[in-house]
């Protein structure tokens, strides 16, 4: 009695695990497949000769730049508390 249970369910399972071995023919690609990626990366690139020439290296002037940095931290305005705190409460 328990064969006649055990025996078609082990048969379905068979069938279906076997099924997922099949393949589907894949469905011819268009001429044009891939074009809007190509048209992407093509329209991302804005130099494409860039880094061919020879061209001198970027430099600054470090003294320059110190002071530039130093004013920077120095003059930085703080911001009132109390009116950003209104703003945020709406008062």
């Amino acid at each position: 009695m328990r064969l006649k249970i055990i025996m078609p369910g082990t048969a379905v399972a068979a069938v279906l695990l076997l099924n997922g071995c099949t393949t589907t023919p894949e469905p011819p690609m268009r001429e044009d497949f891939g074009d809007a990626v190509r048209t992407n990366i093509a329209a991302q690139v804005i130099d494409p000769t860039a880094g061919q020439e020879e061209m001198p290296v970027g430099t600054l002037d470090g003294q320059k730049v110190e002071a530039g940095v130093q004013r920077y931290r120095e003059a930085r305005p703080e911001a009132e508390t109390r009116r950003l705190l209104g703003d945020l409460i709406g008062n």
